[in-house]
């Protein structure tokens, strides 16, 4: 049975003695620390603060004291709410109670159905329990009530799905020592820039700093700039509405005449005579040089970031945070043949998903409140099948409580890996709706990067690695955590239902679509003699370079044999030219390897020494060798037979190549790329 402290007794209480009887079927589950009578908003309430025990600790999630709301009033209003948003974010509060989860109890005998209107207008309000002052007076020897009363109101409310940015530090989860450190950029006068994918919670940080700043002193103001009533606007008519906003929040007027510029500036350096200014700038790819919609932003781009430039130069208490997908406005060295004012001035921090700990933390923290509970299993599953991705994740964690309300399971339930492997078919299907959202703005803005991640899932390595070669979209694609680079080297997708959506896509958009990359009928001719010459140099490159880091001989001081009959490969396009295309590579190839372990004494050289030493190489050329028996309808090993049906998983899901529309060519594909891949690789490797 829990207590009351001495000082709430013999003080609030001997003011309001009704309030003690009410406060009876509470104590079988909670201690009362702390009272007191607030009045805010035009209306006024008794809290009281409210200790859990261990049992509530465990099946509720609860860990911090929790704050109960007497009120008086027959009619509760969003006033009352509004004052309790109040108070929770002063002291006392503030940092002691738990800030998604007030119990509120009141005379109105409609106030659960209030609540719900109320909870369904304002989805990130906290979760409140409301209770009638009757229901209360009739369960003071109910010692189960308010347990039955958390697992009723707790449980029906899904904190997973929301989508919107949050506002408020209600359900803000993770990225605070993030926030942390841009505020104390803020306050240094320097600029930062926010990038990552679409729905990774970048509004969100930006809201965050936004109260942090101004609880620093810092005023700080946000503006969206995917608004069309931002991004319609010339530069000068959208440096007009800051200055507008900057009288607001300063108190201070700007000069009535002169250049925009010039009034900026000048009211950009009264306001910082108060305090420090912070001007964040949210979807930055809007009014940038990369705009798809509104195209005069890319004149207007340079003398909007000149005047913010300028006007920094001259007041050091202004600091700018931009946000967007990545930094390629900043990385610009010109626009319009004109420097980049952004260009080496903005420091970015890129927001990817979730670590694991943070993502177990969160299903933790939410799904004890809704009953559900997700061990170190689960959440791990959880978090290599969505990379960390805070919306994707969510939404399949809401598909698990939708899937346990319909199914009518008494809770609280734990969630087992295998459950999630059962329902992860149908799960994905709910899960891949949000894809788009997730790389919409990749594909709208920054269309090569978006071009490599359908490359990675349709096996087009050699595209993939190639492009990557020219610039920094893979820096850009492993900073969104959108891919990741594993132990040998090559790429995979980091969410794997992300993948599965590019796929999807790919097959809605094109007639004639594989789920595997086949080269254009037109552009083959020139991916042949690039990928001829290509594999011709680097090969013997690399052969050179393994020799002199003491790598064993692929071939020899005087290169690869039958050079000549190899540049002189034709386009595969039925059996007979494939038959005779996997000879010659296998000639050129895997026969001259094997020759050079015969000079060598070695025995089962290829399949030894160079599998070895050469892992990605061996296996490029052991596809040609393999395929080659295949074809030809060669005996196979026992060996050879299993190492088959490993590419054809590999290349083909499974299938052969007989089986598919374009199939000659696209072993020629997978042959050629895959030299072409395993060369490079190795070739890094060495290097």
């Amino acid at each position: 049975m829990g207590k009351i402290q001495n000082e709430v007794a013999a003080r609030h209480l001997v003011q309001y003695q009704a309030e003690r009887d009410l406060l009876v079927p509470f104590l079988a589950s909670f201690d009362v620390n702390w009272a007191s009578r607030i009045r805010k908003k035009g209306t006024q309430f008794s809290a009281y603060f409210l200790d859990p025990e261990q049992t509530i600790k465990d099946q509720f999630g609860i860990e911090n004291e929790v704050l109960l709301i007497f009120s008086d009033f027959d009619q509760v209003q969003p006033r009352t709410m509004q004052a309790i948003d109040d108070f929770m974010r002063q002291s006392p509060a503030r940092g002691r109670i738990d800030p998604t989860t007030v119990f509120l109890v009141a005379p109105d005998p409609s106030l659960r159905e209030w609540v719900d209107s109320y909870s369904a207008l304002n989805p990130q309000f906290r979760v409140t329990i409301a209770i009638t002052r009757s229901e209360l007076e009739g369960s003071r020897a109910d010692t189960w009530f308010i347990r039955r009363a958390l697992s009723e109101q707790l449980y029906s409310r899904d904190l997973f799905n929301d989508q919107l940015p949050l506002r408020n530090d209600t359900f803000f989860f993770g990225r605070t020592s993030i926030a942390a450190e841009l505020v104390t950029s803020l306050k240094l006068g320097q600029n930062r820039g926010i990038f990552g994918l679409r729905k990774t919670g970048k509004t969100s940080l930006l809201f965050k700093i936004k109260r942090m700043a101004q609880s620093d002193g810092i005023e700080a103001l946000y503006f969206d700039c995917k608004d069309p009533s931002i991004r319609s606007l010339s530069w000068e008519e959208f440096l007009e509405d800051i200055i507008v906003e900057i009288e607001k929040a300063s108190g201070r007027k700007a000069p009535k005449s002169g250049h925009v510029s010039r009034r900026f500036r000048k009211i950009v350096a009264d306001a910082c005579g108060k305090k420090k200014l912070a001007l964040l700038f949210d979807e930055i790819e809007w009014i940038s040089p990369v705009a798809v919609l509104d195209k005069h932003w890319h004149k207007d781009f340079v003398p909007f970031w000149q005047t913010m430039w300028a006007t920094q130069s001259e007041c050091r208490d202004l600091a700018l945070i931009i946000a967007g997908v990545n930094p390629t406005v900043t990385e610009l060295a010109e626009v319009q043949e004109v420097q980049n004012p952004l260009f080496g001035i903005i420091s970015p921090t890129f927001l990817t998903g979730f670590a694991e700990s943070e993502l177990r933390q969160m299903l933790g923290k939410f799904g004890k409140r809704m009953g559900l509970k997700f061990d170190h299993e689960t959440s791990l599953y959880m978090f290599e099948r969505y990379g960390g991705h805070p919306l994707l994740t969510r939404m399949a964690a809401s598909f698990v409580n939708t899937k346990a309300r319909d199914e009518g399971l008494v809770r609280p339930i734990k969630v087992t890996k295998a459950q999630l492997q059962l329902s992860e078919i149908e799960r994905d299907a709910e899960v891949l709706y949000y894809c788009p959202h997730i790389v919409s703005e990749l594909s709208k803005f920054y269309p090569d990067e978006y071009q490599m991640l359908e490359w990675l899932v349709t096996g087009n390595e050699a595209d993939f690695y190639e492009f990557a070669e020219k610039g920094a979209a893979i820096r850009h694609l492993l900073s969104y955590g959108v891919i990741e680079k594993q132990s040998n080297g090559q790429y995979k997708i980091a969410i794997p239902v992300l993948g599965r959506y590019l796929l999807s896509e790919g097959a809605k958009n094109k007639e004639d679509w594989s789920p595997f990359y086949v080269v254009d009928d037109e552009l083959r001719s020139a991916w042949l003699r690039n990928r001829i010459e290509r594999i011709a140099t680097d090969i013997r490159r690399l052969d050179r370079l393994g020799t002199q880091k003491g790598k064993p001989d692929l071939f020899g001081t005087n290169g690869f044999p039958e050079a000549e009959k190899f540049f002189q490969i034709e386009l595969v396009h039925d059996r007979r030219s494939l038959e005779n295309f996997l000879n010659q590579v296998n000639k050129c190839f895997v026969e001259a390897i094997e020759r050079k372990g015969k000079e060598l004494g070695k025995t089962d050289y290829f399949w030894r020494n160079i599998k070895s030493e050469y892992p990605d190489l061996w296996f490029a050329l052991a596809r040609a060798k393999i395929y080659r028996h295949d074809a030809m309808h060669l005996d196979l090993t026992k060996r050879s037979a299993a190492l088959l049906d490993e590419m054809r998983g590999k290349d083909f899901g499974g299938r052969d190549f007989d089986q598919m529309k374009h199939g000659p060519f696209l072993v020629q594909q997978k042959v050629l790329d895959g030299l072409f891949l395993g060369t490079m690789v190795e070739t890094d490797k060495l290097l």
